[in-house]
């Protein structure tokens, strides 16, 4: 109704857009998003909506492009530039990825940092995997961080490191299943099966 009130008003494009990828239907964002793109050409919130459903319409070529447009208009979008880090690993563009990555590993947001080393992992760029989780860590004690640290460090060949790691994952929350599964795995790399059974 507001875009058909007001079809100047950008925040009727961004939100309905929005709502539409927020229930899976990408599909039908991107024509609306492309609409409002129409009236609202260099609107942030729009690019990014446009580049988040091309991605989820498999248009990777399509999404790459959508994200470093989006990065440009706003720069301090920090989910657009993580997602424009992920499209550029999906298309096989790695130094554009790590890039990118490395700058983010500067955010206060534990999400942020704790999504960039998971990617920073995949890419084999332990160091700096490692770099982000202990910021994320000094902000945040976490399992899930622990061992995500601990399998960067085994990525680096650090094996005291990653077991360290798994111990304090296991000792910051006991019920956190991974945490004993890797600690587990490790242990029987380093032939103490009794410890790891």
């Amino acid at each position: 109704k507001a875009v058909a009130l007001d079809s100047g008003l950008a925040e009727a494009w961004v939100n309905l857009s929005a709502i539409l990828l927020d229930v899976g239907r990408a599909k039908d964002a991107l024509p609306v998003v492309e609409r409002g793109l129409e009236r609202h050409a260099k609107n942030p919130e729009l690019l990014y909506n446009r580049a988040l459903a091309l991605k989820e319409l498999g248009r990777t070529n399509d999404a790459l492009a959508a994200y470093a447009t989006a990065v440009e208009a706003n720069p301090a979008n920090l989910e657009a530039k993580y997602g424009y880090a992920e499209a550029a690993a999906q298309a096989g563009d790695n130094q554009k990825a790590l890039e990118l990555l490395k700058s983010l590993a500067t955010s206060d947001n534990i999400e942020i940092l704790a999504s960039s080393a998971r990617l920073l992992g995949g890419l084999k760029a332990f160091d700096s995997c490692i770099e982000a989780l202990n910021k994320a860590l000094n902000l945040k004690q976490s399992s899930e961080l622990y061992v995500q640290r601990g399998l960067c460090k085994h990525g680096s060949k650090d094996e005291s490191g990653a077991q360290a790691d798994f111990e304090l994952a296991v000792k910051t929350d006991e019920s956190f299943a991974p945490a004993h599964y890797y600690l587990g795995m490790h242990l029987k790399s380093q032939g103490k099966k009794a410890k790891a059974r």
